[in-house]
């Protein structure tokens, strides 16, 4: 089994605001966001309508650490997301890792 199978989204709601998540499986989570069944409190006021954004084939903690890095975007970023903006601040997220990752082992030594 790939372990390549987390997904990022970002779902607008009836009203138009965004939420962004992750998931393994998008069509299910959106299903669960529109019922209102097992989705996030945020969707109790105000039903998802569309699934605006999504990128697949990531990792975990990837998919954990993009969605923290989107979640703090502004809405108008938010907005013209597209996978290769997503995947270039997962780039820089990870270059930043490493970056944090050395500079911990150079102190400890």
């Amino acid at each position: 089994m790939s372990k390549l199978e987390w997904s990022l989204y970002i779902v607008e709601t009836e009203d138009g605001s965004l939420y962004t998540g992750i998931t393994k499986d998008l069509e299910r989570r959106f299903q669960e966001h529109q019922d209102g069944t097992k989705g996030a409190k945020f969707f109790r006021t105000s039903p998802a309508a569309r699934m605006r954004f999504s990128i697949s084939r990531l990792l975990h903690g990837d998919a954990l650490r993009l969605e923290a890095a989107v979640k703090k975007l502004p809405r108008a970023k938010k907005e013209v997301l597209d996978k290769i903006e997503a995947r270039k601040i997962l780039r820089k997220l990870k270059t930043v890792r490493k970056t944090v990752k050395t500079k911990k082992k150079e102190t400890t030594t």
